[in-house]
Parts: structure tokens; sequence; C-alpha cells
């Protein structure tokens, strides 16, 4: 597994160094909570979290990783500097809380504006993974503002470029045409991206290289019918773009607003053989799907690791059956095999056929082993435990056999008393 490693300036506490280790493309959480560190930390606090001359942020299973997930416990509701902020006891000093509402708010539940520091920080990663450290001295000028301009909760490049203008002490230790025309840069690229990703996929339907499936499943608490779309496609190179990091997005915009698919379950496998499965705001229960893909992942590598159904179905990446993380813990739910953050993650063995149909196998509530179908759809389980599905752990069949149990219960009772 490679790391990406960085100093922020290099720590400097008496008579040492200390560095940080996390993953690929850092998030801003973890820059804010490397800045935390370096501006408050003393001996003490680097000598009890420090490993082999590194403090680790968001990796490892460590103290500071908020991706842990002991066999993929999955529960992240606090983000790498929170956990960092109350391990030094700051999390609630004036200067530091709208920072971290700000990373934590965009770390747990993504961008809230596209033209915020950490929304465009990822940006920045995405279109030029190479200057990660340029990317990262950017945002920390950003952070370096905030400090003066504690008190307000916008983080737009635009208020904080204005603040720098109309702070006499702050202008003289950053540049705001830098901080502005930098994060602008990116967030016209971001748009651009987008643009290629749609003319991408036009040319892929045109060419019948999209596997899609219109569903029309019960939504909501009324349980109404709605149009369901899961589309699956390969990426690869498009007008000099490889793997276009915006073709999710892409495959989910609704033709009403510019896109031409309007996928609910987009599936994009990339040139390295990696797959994202999103989500759209229906926010699909992802749960069987990462059961059956995990199991069937194990099948493929001919080495079964994990029979227990309880812990196929949880969030996290489990450490024997690495390659999937299932993130269950935003709305919507996602799925994926490999990311930004961790590029070396070994493929899928897994076809994007598969994959394709397995989802649409977990989330379409009629569809079942075609042997027994008939009577599944009736809620009734015949299959019993020789039937593959109900040993996959699939809710509807669980569901059907316990009726099933309990229906041959009743049935056993009443004849016993007549």
């Amino acid at each position: 597994m490679g790391w990406f490693k960085f100093d922020l300036g290099l720590v400097k506490v008496p008579g040492r160094f200390v560095a940080f280790k996390t993953h690929e493309q850092p998030h801003g959480d973890e820059y804010v909570a490397a800045l935390m560190i370096r501006l408050k930390a003393d001996m003490k606090f680097i000598e009890k979290y420090q490993v082999n001359g590194y403090i680790e942020l968001g990796v490892n299973k460590g103290v500071f990783d908020d991706h842990a997930c002991a066999e993929g416990n999955g529960e992240k509701k606090k983000s790498c500097s929170d956990l960092v902020a109350e391990a030094l006891g700051i999390q609630n000093e004036e200067v530091w809380r709208k920072i971290l509402n700000h990373v934590s708010q965009n770390d747990c539940n993504g961008s809230q504006n596209q033209k915020d520091i950490t929304s465009l920080l990822k940006m920045m990663n995405r279109q030029e993974a190479s200057r990660q450290d340029k990317h990262a001295t950017w945002y920390v000028s950003c952070l370096h503002v905030k400090f003066y301009d504690y008190k307000n909760g916008n983080f737009t490049i635009e208020h904080i470029a204005q603040f720098v203008r109309g702070h006499k002490k702050c202008s003289e230790e950053v540049d705001a045409n830098y901080i502005f025309n930098k994060g602008i840069k990116a967030y016209r690229l971001h748009k651009w991206y987008f643009d290629q990703a749609i003319q991408e996929l036009k040319q892929k339907l045109k060419k019948r290289e999209v596997l899609i499936k219109t569903l029309y499943l019960p939504i909501g608490k009324n349980s109404a019918s709605k149009e369901v779309v899961v589309a699956a496609l390969q990426t690869g190179n498009f007008n000099g773009i490889q793997d276009n990091y915006r073709m999710e997005a892409a495959m989910r915009a609704n033709p009403m607003y510019g896109g031409v698919l309007g996928a609910d379950i987009p599936i994009a496998k990339n040139s390295k053989g990696h797959v994202f499965i999103g989500n759209s705001k229906l926010n699909f229960d992802l749960s069987d799907v990462a059961v059956l893909i995990r199991l069937s992942e194990q099948i493929l590598r001919k080495h079964r690791k994990v029979f227990n159904l309880e812990i196929l179905r949880l969030g996290g990446a489990l450490k024997k059956v690495p390659m999937w993380f299932y993130d269950n813990t935003r709305k919507p739910q996602l799925l994926y095999n490999g990311s930004f953050s961790y590029p070396n993650t070994e493929s899928t063995k897994l076809s994007l056929r598969q994959i394709f149909e397995a989802i649409i196998l977990c989330i379409n509530p009629n569809a079942f082993n075609t042997k027994y179908q008939d009577f599944c759809q009736k809620g009734k389980c015949l299959g019993g435990k020789s039937c593959l599905l109900l040993g996959c752990g699939l809710k509807k069949c669980e569901q059907n056999w316990k009726q099933t149990r309990q229906a041959s219960k009743r049935n056993k009772f009443r004849t016993k008393n007549n």
C-alpha cells in the first residue's frame, strides 16, 4: 500500500521534526489535522501518537483514522480533524470551531459549495494528482486567512480573496490573487471535465457501449412506482482525458438539466479495472450488493475467507476482502473497488456485466431465483437452504424464508390442536 507522506513545513518540536502519513490525495480534514498538530502539539503529544517517525492521519485504523472499521464497522461520525482536535483538547476553541465544522461537513456529508476551498482542493487533486504538494500549500494559505477571519463561516474563494484584500496584515502574508486564480482555475476545469464526460457518454450511448436497465420500483413511504435507471460502462481515453473523474456525475445528470442518461445507480469501471458504484438521492440500500459482490469476489479468487453474512454486510473495507469499500455512513451510500485515495487497491475479478446484474438482482424486489420465482414473488420460500440467493442473505429472501417458516409453524399448531 502506497502512502502520501508530507511535513506541512515540518512540524518542529524541541530537538525533533515530525512528519505525517496519510492516503493519496488527502482531504481537507487531514490537512487541518496536521495544521492543528503543527501549531498546538507539544512533545508529549508527539511521542504518544508518533508511529515510526510519522503521525498517521486517516489511515491504518489508527487513533486518527476516521475511516477505520474493525472488520467493517463503518461508523463514521467524525472527521480526522475532529479526532485530532479532541486529542489536543481544542475542539471548543473559537479560532478552530468554524474550520472544524467546515471540513467535517465536507468530509462526512459531501460538498456544500463547489467554490469552497475544501471542495476545490479535491478538484485540484483529481485534475493534477502529481502536484499534491502544491495544492496543499494553496489550501494551507487559505486556512491561514481563516485564522484572521475565524468568526465567519464562509469558505468560498471569493470571500477569502475579498477578505485578504481588505485586511492590511493578512494581505502582507497571503496573495489574494494567488488564492483566487488557482481556485477559480480548478472550478472552471471541473466544469470542463464534466462537459467532456457528457460528450464521452453520448459517444458510448451511440455505440451501444453502455449497459442500461430501467426498472419501476416502489419508492418512498407511499411505495409509489418510480422509474429507476441502472447503467454501467467502461471508461477510457477521450479527447486526451484518461478515465474522466466526472463520468459518474455525468451518468447521474438529469436529462432535464443537460444530462443524457439520468442514472440512479451509475457504475463505472476504469482502465485499471477499478469500479465505482454510485447512488442517487433515492439512496438505495447497497448492503445486499456489498454481500453479493464480496462473496462473488472470494469465489472467483478461490479463497473464501469470510462466511459470516453479518460481517459481509458491514461498512468499510473488510480485512479479508479489502478490495471493496462499502461507504454506508454517507447519504447516498457508495460501494467502490479502488479510489483516488487508494489508487493501488487490487482491482476486482468481477466483470462489469456481473456487477451490473448483481445490483439489479439486489435492488429489484421482484427478482429472485428463476427456479422458484413464481413462489418467491408471492412471499413464499420453497428453495430454503438449497437456494443460492437465500444463502447470500438477500433481505427479501430472508423475509420470505421467515414468513414461510412462521406460516408452517402456525399450520402445524392448528393441525395438532385439531
